[in-house]
C-alpha cells in the first residue's frame, strides 16, 4: 500500500497513512476508535505498581507512543506524529482494584469501560490500566490505543518485542524533559501545545501552507485512484461472471438487524477462550483453514443469540473481515493456522515494527439459517474462498489507494453529522458485524518474572455495526474478545457461550468421522 508512512521519519514524523486517517475521521463521541489487549498476568510476586512501571518504561521507548497529532487547518490533509524526545508516563499508565470477588463479570466491566472512554486527541494515542484484585491471585492489564496507529498485526508484533523473550526497544527513555524543570505531568497543556522549544510543532500557517502545496499532487492521486477503482471493477465483472453459484455479498448488502443501527456511548463487553486443539481437530476432519472455522462458529453463536431473543435469524449474515496486506507475510489472508505461521515479532526485532494500517477487508457471508454446524462450516469455506478470490481479483492495495484520497475535511465533518442525526438507524449496514483472527505471538510473554497467562484482543464497533469479534491465538487457546454496543447488543455473552458450543459440536462431529470403524462392523457399513 503506497503511503508516505514510516517509523524514523526524523524530527517532524510521519503524516498517517490514508486508512490511518480514516480511523480517525470515523471516531465519535459515541463511537471511540481505538483497539485494545487485555493481558492477565501471574504476577509472581510484582505489584501493580512495579508492573504498571515495567510497562510504561517499555511503552515510553516505541516512537509512536511518545508522538502527538498534529492536525492541518481547517483538515485539508492528513494529520502528522510529531515527535518528542520525553513522555510523562504517569500520565498514561494507571492502577487501579477490580470490585470482589474479581472474577470475569468484573474484568469484563473494566475493559467494557475502557472501550467506551474516547482517547484524549492532545496527548500520545495510548492508555494502560493495570488492575490487582483478580481471582487466583493475578493481576489485569488492559491497553488501549488508537487504531489509526495500529493494525492488530503492527499491535502484536510491538508487543512480542516488547515483552518476548528479552524484549526491549532501542529508543529514548521516557520520562520529564530535564530542561523544563522536572514535572511530567506538565508535558502537554490542556489545550495539547507542547511547553518548551524541544517539543514545539509546526505552527498552522506553515501546515496549511503544506497542504496548499500538496494540492496538485492530491488531483493526481485521486485521477489515478479512479482509473484503478475502473480497471479493478472491468476485472471483477469478468470474475463474476465465471461464478457458477452465489456471488460474495456487496458493500451495504447487508441485511437489517437488531444488531445494525446507531451506537450508544456505552459497551459491553465478553471475553472467551477456545482451545486450539478443538479447533486443529476440526480442520483435520473437516477442511478449512482458522479463519473457517472460527467464522462457522460465529454464525452458530449468531444462530443462538438471534434465537435468544426471539428473532428468526436471517438466512445469511455478512460479516467484515479484515485483511492483513504487510509485504512479505505469510499472514496476508489470515486463513492459515496460527501455530504454523511465522511467530509476530521475530521477523519484527530484526528490521523494527512498522505501526500503522496495513490492511484491506472481504466480505463473507454467514449461513445463519443453516442448524448442521458442519454444513455451516462447509459454507462458510466455499464463500470464503470466493470472497479472497474477488479480493485478489481487485487488488489487496485498492482500499488503501482510495483511503488516500479521503482527507479529514470530508470524512470527518460526514462521521460526525450521520452520527448527529442517527443516520445509521435507516442506512443499510456495510456488514453486520466484525470477525476478526490475528496470529498471536510464538513465544510466551513476560513483563519482567510475571508471566502472561491469557491475551484478549478487542477492536471498536462503528456506527452501524455494533459488535466486534477479535480472536488471538496464544499458548494453547485462541483467546476471544467480543466488544458490543450496549445498546444493540446487550447480550453478547451469549454470542461468547454459543461460539464455545458450536465449535465443541463440531469438534465431537470431527471425532466421530476420525473413529476408525471395528472390522465387525465394515461389512455391514459396506452395504448401508
Amino acid at each position: 500500500m503506497a503511503s508516505d508512512q514510516g517509523v524514523g521519519e526524523g524530527r517532524d514524523g510521519r503524516r498517517l497513512s490514508g486508512v490511518d486517517s480514516v480511523f480517525l475521521g470515523l471516531e465519535a463521541r459515541s463511537a471511540p476508535m481505538h483497539v485494545a489487549l487485555t493481558l492477565v498476568l501471574d504476577p509472581g510476586g510484582a505489584t501493580a505498581g512495579e508492573l504498571a512501571d515495567d510497562i510504561g518504561r517499555r511503552l515510553g521507548t516505541v516512537p509512536d507512543l511518545r508522538a502527538t497529532l498534529a492536525e492541518v487547518p481547517f483538515g485539508l490533509q492528513r494529520p502528522r506524529l510529531e515527535p518528542h524526545a520525553f513522555l510523562d508516563v504517569g500520565a498514561h499508565v494507571r492502577t487501579c482494584r477490580l470490585p470482589a470477588p474479581g472474577g470475569r463479570r468484573q474484568l469484563e466491566g473494566l475493559v467494557a469501560a475502557e472501550m467506551a472512554r474516547p482517547l484524549d486527541r492532545h496527548r500520545p494515542l495510548w492508555e494502560v490500566v493495570v488492575a490487582d484484585g483478580l481471582e487466583h491471585g493475578r493481576v489485569a492489564v488492559v491497553g488501549k490505543v488508537h487504531h489509526a496507529l495500529v493494525d492488530g498485526m503492527a499491535g502484536i508484533e510491538t508487543m512480542a518485542a516488547l515483552f518476548g523473550p528479552g524484549g526491549t526497544v532501542a529508543g529514548t527513555p521516557a520520562g520529564p524533559d530535564p530542561d523544563e524543570g522536572g514535572g511530567g505531568t506538565g508535558a502537554f497543556d490542556p489545550e495539547g501545545h507542547s511547553r518548551g522549544a524541544r517539543w514545539r510543532v509546526a505552527d498552522d500557517a506553515a501546515r496549511l501552507a503544506d497542504a496548499v502545496c500538496a494540492v496538485p499532487d492530491q488531483f493526481g492521486h485521486v485521477a489515478r485512484a479512479l482509473a484503478r477503482t475502473l480497471r479493478s471493477a472491468r476485472a471483477l465483472s469478468r470474475a463474476n461472471r465465471a461464478v457458477a453459484g452465489e456471488l460474495p455479498p456487496s458493500p451495504f448488502g447487508a441485511p437489517r438487524t437488531s444488531l445494525n443501527g446507531a451506537v450508544s456511548s456505552e459497551r459491553v463487553v465478553a471475553l472467551a477462550e477456545l482451545p486450539m486443539s478443538e479447533v486443529a481437530r476440526v480442520r483435520h476432519s473437516l477442511g478449512g483453514t482458522v479463519n473457517d472455522v472460527l467464522l462457522a462458529v460465529a454464525a452458530g453463536g449468531l444462530r443462538g443469540l438471534f434465537e435468544a431473543r426471539g428473532e428468526v435469524p436471517e438466512p445469511s449474515l455478512v460479516a467484515m473481515v479484515p485483511v492483513s496486506v504487510r509485504p512479505g507475510s505469510s499472514r496476508r489472508t489470515g486463513g492459515g493456522t496460527p501455530a504454523a505461521e511465522e511467530a509476530p515479532g521475530t521477523s519484527g526485532q530484526a528490521s523494527g515494527y512498522e505501526l500503522g494500517n496495513q490492511l484491506s477487508a472481504v466480505l463473507v457471508s454467514l449461513p445463519t439459517g443453516v442448524e448442521d454446524p458442519v454444513a455451516r462450516l462447509r459454507l462458510v469455506k466455499e464463500g470464503q474462498e470466493l470472497a479472497k478470490r474477488q479480493h485478489r481479483v481487485m487488488g489487496e492495495d485498492l482500499l488503501g489507494m482510495l483511503a488516500e484520497v479521503l482527507v479529514p475535511a470530508v470524512t470527518a465533518p460526514l462521521a460526525r453529522v450521520a452520527a448527529d442525526v442517527r443516520a445509521f438507524d435507516h442506512l443499510p449496514p456495510v456488514a453486520n458485524l466484525v470477525v476478526s483472527n490475528v496470529p498471536g505471538p510464538g513465544t510466551e510473554l513476560s513483563v519482567g518474572d510475571a508471566r502472561v497467562v491469557a491475551t484478549y484482543p478487542l477492536g471498536p464497533v462503528a456506527h452501524g455495526i455494533g459488535v466486534n469479534v477479535t480472536v488471538l491465538s496464544y499458548g494453547e487457546m485462541l483467546h476471544v474478545g467480543i466488544v458490543g454496543c450496549a445498546e444493540l447488543a446487550p447480550d453478547v455473552h451469549l454470542l461468547a457461550a454459543g461460539m464455545r458450543d458450536d465449535l465443541a459440536r463440531l469438534a465431537a462431529s470431527a471425532g466421530q468421522r476420525r473413529r476408525p470403524v471395528p472390522w465387525w462392523h465394515r461389512d455391514l457399513v459396506a452395504g448401508a
